[in-house]
């Protein structure tokens, strides 16, 4: 199987943006540059992504070995040129330390298949997090899982003892 992970990271590497240009905010003295990233952040919040994400990069996610076939050792190497990949097209997966690495080589594949706008300027960032760890895909490790509201936080009926407050 390492033969063959040997080839996938050399497809991996081949997908890389031969050039990215990343930029961490346009120059305000160029009005076309200033016009594009405008317009590039207008496409971003008005409309859904129409590609995959393995549309621009040109992989698919039948490359990628299933996590059991591979080893701890492996799937870290695909991890680490992968996100190498994700950066060299402005993009970054925001995943909790925790999450063992199986799942993570799993949500980073997955990644192929996810519909994204490739930005110019900026990051964008692949978030799991929903806000809500009912269903989230980082299930246990959902790190919303461990903020837990109680009656306490219940807005609706909050009642602040005065004597307690700054002011």
């Amino acid at each position: 199987m390492q033969s063959y992970i040997n080839y996938l990271l050399e497809d991996i590497e081949a997908a890389k943006r031969p050039e990215t240009p990343f930029e961490t905010a346009p120059a305000t003295d160029d009005e076309d540059s200033m016009e594009v990233h405008f317009a590039e952040v207008e496409r971003w919040l008005e409309s859904d992504p129409q590609h995959t994400f393995g549309h621009h990069c040109g992989l698919k996610a039948e490359q990628f070995p299933p996590s059991e076939k591979l080893t701890e050792q492996q799937m870290q190497q695909v991890i680490k040129v992968f996100s190498q990949l994700m950066y060299s097209w402005n993009m970054d997966a925001d995943i909790p330390e925790e999450v063992p690495t199986e799942r993570r080589y799993q949500l980073l594949v997955n990644i192929v298949d996810t519909k994204v706008e490739v930005i110019n300027s900026g990051m964008l960032t692949i978030d799991y997090c929903t806000g809500n760890s009912d269903g989230c895909e980082l299930g246990e490790y959902c790190p919303c899982k461990n903020l837990i509201f109680g009656p306490e936080y219940d807005m609706e009926n909050f009642n602040p003892d005065k004597s307690e407050l700054p002011f």
